[in-house]
Formats: structure tokens, C-alpha cells, sequence
């Protein structure tokens, strides 16, 4: 893919921009490459916009960041690309299409964080959403510690999960 004009227009004062310009149907080159990366260390957080791609666009796009976790067991693995967990309130013959609305989105959490090599990242992806709700929240850790005082940063520098 190539890099035409990319417009980033940050979505808070804490993090986030929309990324316009940009297509997910290829993974991109590498000025666009270099592009999103430092878009994303400076933003932490890109929402890309009526993005009408398939999964394996999605898998491939992602990949172009880095190698993918693949989960070992779960009941919301994709059955046909096990890169991918799903979590929906779709129900078919009473069962939940992947995780259960009950158990999804329980608390604030950092996806994979208690791993040896946490998880770089992770790319959502909705294929339906509700006119209202359905919200995921975000928090910005590195301007949440920036605020702590210095006798907290002192105290909690160097500590470990």
C-alpha cells in the first residue's frame, strides 16, 4: 500500500487520534509504516474509520506491527483464525458467538500484561455495534504516572506484577 496524505486529528487531550487517509486493505508500506508507528507511540490509541476489510485483511494489516499472540484455549477463539478472539451479545441456539457480554469489558485491564513479553498491542474490531453503548474505555498510564507526586514515583519505581 502506499502512503498518500494521512491526517491524524487526536480525539482527547490524553490519547487517541483518527487516522484519515488511510486504507487497512494492505498492509502498508514503510513510509506509511513509520508513519502509523510513531502516530500510534504518540497517540497509544488510532481509530480508523469505516474500514470495510475482511478478517484476513485485519490479520495482515496486524501483522506488519509484529508477530501475533495466539491464544492456547478460550471459548472465544475465532474458529477459523485462532489470532483472533471474539466477543459479541450475538447468540445462536442460546449460545454467546464468543465471550459472553457478561464477562466482557468486567474492569479496567491491560490485555496480556501478566505475560513474560506482554502484548505490544491489540487491534479491535467491530462489525456491529449498538446505536447507543457499547463504549470501550481507555486510560493513559503514562499520564497517569506523570500526575503522581514524586514521593509516589519514588515508592513505586522498580516494582513488578
Amino acid at each position: 500500500m502506499t502512503s498518500s496524505v494521512v491526517e491524524l486529528r487526536p480525539l482527547s487531550c490524553a490519547l487517541g487520534a483518527e487516522v484519515i487517509g488511510v486504507s487497512l486493505t494492505e498492509p502498508p508500506d514503510d513510509a506509511l509504516y513509520q508513519t502509523l508507528r510513531g502516530a500510534w507511540l504518540q497517540y497509544q490509541i488510532l481509530l480508523f474509520r469505516e474500514q470495510h476489510i475482511t478478517v484476513e485483511q485485519q490479520i495482515a494489516f496486524s501483522r506488519s506491527f509484529g508477530p501475533l499472540f495466539v491464544p492456547k484455549f478460550g471459548n472465544n477463539i475465532h474458529p477459523d483464525h485462532p489470532e483472533i478472539l471474539v466477543f459479541s451479545n450475538i447468540q445462536v441456539d442460546g449460545e454467546f458467538i464468543g465471550q459472553s457480554p457478561a464477562r466482557t469489558g468486567e474492569g479496567w485491564h491491560s490485555d496480556y500484561f501478566y505475560m513474560r513479553e506482554p502484548a505490544n498491542g491489540s487491534m479491535l474490531r467491530a462489525e456491529q455495534a449498538p446505536p447507543t453503548g457499547g463504549e470501550t474505555w481507555f486510560a493513559n498510564m503514562y499520564m497517569a504516572y506523570d500526575k503522581l507526586s514524586a514521593a509516589t514515583k519514588q515508592q513505586i519505581d522498580g516494582l513488578q506484577t
